[in-house]
């Protein structure tokens, strides 16, 4: 494991048992087993390691929602959408505490729109794919409801990673957004509200 993906890993495992509070450049420094000054090295604050754990991890989300969707041989729309949908909440769970962690910081450090880039993916993919299949054009979407569409999904997979997934299961809570994004797409493109 090299240095940077120690220092994650302890940070990680730091808030997990400890929470943010108790977290510092020399806690982590300790549990990956470097000294304050190799952690400094790469990162001057422990607000800059979340940050960059945090893209780390919509990194790897936007990855896993490629491979879902570049993978599904399903005609169905629908179908790859939920995947796409299981692959970013999948990115989002897990860990929640830490999860909520970092979340959070990338909306206090003002990186909030960064959150947006694994549904922005999804949003993009999905029309290049119904372009090749059935011709439809989500292009014709307007960038503001572009813009509803992919904070609306934002929003709500952010309100279940921090709360907890106490009170929805990733698997309901797949097929809620699947079908509420593919009944808003459905109302822009065939009530004459997307561009021409």
């Amino acid at each position: 494991m090299d240095a940077v993906e120690a220092i994650f890993e302890a940070a990680g495992q730091l808030i997990d048992t400890q929470g943010l509070t108790k977290l510092t450049i020399a806690r982590i420094a300790e549990v990956a087993g470097y000294g304050p000054a190799t952690v400094y090295d790469y990162f001057p604050t422990k607000k800059a390691v979340l940050i960059a754990m945090a893209r780390r991890e919509l990194e790897r989300t936007c990855q896993s929602i490629e491979a879902a969707i570049l993978s599904s041989d399903s005609s169905d729309d629908t179908v790859v959408s939920q995947s796409a949908i299981r692959a970013m909440i999948g990115g989002f769970g897990g860990r929640q505490r830490l999860r909520g962690v970092l979340l959070g910081a990338m909306i206090a450090e003002g990186h909030g729109a960064e959150l947006a880039e694994p549904v922005e993916k999804i949003v993009e993919m999905l029309a290049v794919r119904r372009r090749r299949i059935d011709g439809a054009d989500l292009d014709r979407l307007k960038p503001e409801q572009l813009y509803v569409l992919t904070r609306a999904l934002v929003g709500v997979i952010r309100a279940w990673a921090m709360e907890g997934a106490e009170q929805v299961s990733g698997e309901a809570l797949e097929i809620e957004l699947t079908q509420m994004a593919h009944s808003y797409v459905q109302h822009c493109l065939t009530n004459g509200m997307a561009s021409s």
